[in-house]
Formats: C-alpha cells, sequence, structure tokens
C-alpha cells in the first residue's frame, strides 16, 4: 500500500505542468511558455487593412496626408535604420568599456585614468606617467609590487566577472549560458 501512495504522489508530480520560469532543480532555465510566437497571418492581413485605409484616405487629399503615407510606407526602413545606428552605437560603447577594464586590470595612467598604457605614453620608450597597481600603492622599485601587481589583477578581473554576471542575470536572463564561444576564443 505505501507503494502505491509513493507512485501516485510521483504521477501526481510529473503530470503537473510548470511554471513560467519555474526552478527546475538544476538551473534555472525558461521553459517552453515563457516564448511568444507572432501570428503573422493575421499580421500580415492588419497590414494590409492599414495600407489600403491610409491610400484611400491620401489619394488627392493634402500635402500633409502623401507625407504621412510615404513615412507610413518607409516606417519600417526607418525602424531598421534607426536600431541598426543605435546597436552600432552601444556596440561602439560595449567595445570601449570591455578594453578599458582590460585595462584598468594592469594599472593607471596618473594624468588620465580612462587610457591604458599604449594610450598613456604613445611614443615614450620609459614610461613615468603610468603606475601599475603595486607601483601606485607601494611605490615604483618595491619588491613586494609583483605581488601586489597579481592580487589586483585578480580582484578586479574577479570583480568584473561578478558585475556582468549580475548584470546578465537581472537584464538577460535568457541570455545566460550563452557566448561560450566568444570565451574560447
Amino acid at each position: 500500500m505505501a507503494w502505491k501512495s509513493r507512485d501516485n504522489s510521483m504521477q501526481q508530480q510529473q503530470q503537473r505542468q510548470r511554471q513560467p520560469g519555474e526552478f527546475t532543480g538544476i538551473v534555472n532555465a525558461p521553459t517552453e511558455s515563457d516564448w511568444a510566437t507572432i501570428d503573422w497571418v493575421s499580421s500580415q492581413h492588419e497590414a494590409n487593412e492599414r495600407r489600403t485605409a491610409m491610400y484611400h484616405r491620401s489619394h488627392g487629399s493634402s500635402i500633409t496626408a502623401h507625407t504621412r503615407n510615404a513615412l507610413t510606407q518607409n516606417e519600417g526602413f526607418l525602424a531598421a535604420f534607426v536600431t541598426g545606428l543605435v546597436l552600432g552605437i552601444l556596440g561602439v560603447f560595449c567595445d570601449a568599456c570591455s578594453h578599458w577594464v582590460s585595462a584598468f586590470r594592469l594599472g593607471i595612467c596618473a594624468n588620465f585614468f580612462w587610457l591604458g598604457r599604449n594610450l598613456c605614453c604613445v611614443e615614450q620608450e620609459e614610461c613615468t606617467g603610468y603606475y601599475t597597481w603595486g607601483e601606485f600603492f607601494l611605490g615604483r622599485g618595491d619588491r613586494v609590487a609583483p605581488f601586489a601587481d597579481f592580487c589586483f589583477y585578480v580582484l578586479i578581473s574577479t570583480f568584473a566577472a561578478m558585475i556582468a554576471s549580475f548584470f546578465c542575470k537581472v537584464y538577460a536572463p535568457y541570455a545566460a549560458g550563452g557566448g561560450i564561444n566568444e570565451v574560447k576564443t
């Protein structure tokens, strides 16, 4: 009798459907019900009806109606153009930030903290304006400076990884686990 009740409870657990975003036991992975689909047929039908109505309204009308009709006809192109422009700007910003964090792990330019070593001392063989973290805190020529450099490198790298994982978890939970190829290369 005891085995029957255990069997029934397992069947009930298996039959129960998971809620969207429910913890699965291994990873808080999205479920199928989290994804939405687009009804392309009805969407295209609505777009055709709207286009026909706009054409009938603007046919033989004022210049503003023709302008509105032209903007409506080109709204897909405009949306793609603006989206591409914004994503390009964001991509350049993200690339610049990642290069800055990568350079910041090694040290700091005394006069311009946002510059890495290669830009702090462009044409100088011996750079006096750039300090590694050990030199910055302990002074130049200190014997413990390389160990301090290593400690700061690990500390800043760990902190940057924690911030990146937090942003991924909060703002892009479906992207978790993505980017494996980027890490390998």
